[in-house]
């Protein structure tokens, strides 16, 4: 879980600031013909030629995972998500999210001697 200031993983609750993602993408895609296509195509042969027609029909099929590995300083994690045709791209949009949040996190972080470039400002 990613807060706006820390991300939780199994071991504890860690500093977003100076943590590293990385994504990547293990997925396949394989075209198939269904085996209802493939029953039809068999029964319907012998009435006519039409039954062939059903050994036409394609299915796309999505196997495999996203590795997406968070390390920062003393931990690191990494875990896979299991994919279906939009699945990659999400996981691919919430990683670059918290790679922003972790560039432009002041949460818990020790700063010694930097200020927040809002600090010292008033409304």
């Amino acid at each position: 879980m990613v807060t706006e200031n820390s991300v939780q993983v199994p071991q504890g609750r860690y500093p977003l600031r100076g943590t590293t993602w990385t994504a990547q993408d293990l997925t396949q895609e394989s075209e198939v013909t269904p085996t209802y296509a493939i029953v039809l195509g068999i029964l319907l042969l012998p009435l006519c030629l039409l039954g062939l027609l059903f050994l036409l029909i394609r299915e796309k099929r999505y196997f495999g995972f996203v590795v997406v590995t968070v390390a920062g300083e003393g931990f690191s994690h990494t875990t896979h998500v299991a994919v279906g045709p939009t699945t990659a791209q999400r996981v691919y949009d919430q990683v670059a999210r918290a790679r922003e949040l972790a560039a432009c996190s002041w949460g818990e972080a020790p700063n010694v001697g930097v200020k927040r470039p809002d600090a010292g400002v008033a409304p």
